[in-house]
């Protein structure tokens, strides 16, 4: 059975492209893989382990992000009508968003991406992960470009 693979990281733009993966999952009777990444690489990079922090916080850090993970992909789930499409869930956390997601498209017939993730880089067309994605996936990539309801800038 085919799998598309589809990156959560909690925004309303991920869920989108959760919601079109599962559509189009149900057309290809395909399943879906649902990859929420924690940037671990990033958090290393930004001081978390430059001594600044105990390894036993470090450490406790690491799991609360692992369970928000979680939790994240659970609600992104949920507020999606899978019906018959089998989501599997997956949390990576040893490589970046982009590098992890191109990875899982190893094996996919298909790699869904939002057009922008949690970044506050309103006037990006494109974010860096997506950007990735398009570049350098090994199947083919959608995009999904979310329009939110409201058209307050600040929402």
């Amino acid at each position: 059975m085919d799998t598309i693979v589809v990156g959560v990281d909690g925004s309303e733009r991920s869920t989108a492209a959760l919601r079109w993966a599962v559509e189009e999952a149900r057309l290809r009777n395909a399943q879906v893989e649902a990859v929420y990444v924690l940037d671990m690489p990033g958090m290393m990079a930004s001081g978390y382990t430059d001594g600044l922090v105990n390894p036993d916080v470090l450490d406790n850090a690491i799991v609360g992000a692992r369970e928000e993970a979680q939790r994240a992909l659970d609600e992104a789930i949920a507020d999606v009508e899978a019906g018959e499409v089998t989501i599997r869930r997956l949390v990576v956390d040893d490589r970046g968003p982009a590098d992890a997601l191109v990875e899982r498209s190893r094996d996919a017939a298909l790699l869904v991406v939002g057009s922008r993730g949690l970044s506050g880089f309103r006037e990006l067309v494109l974010g860096s992960v997506s950007r990735q994605a398009a570049n350098h996936a090994h199947c083919p990539v959608v995009i999904i470009r979310y329009e939110a309801e409201s058209t307050d800038e600040h929402s």
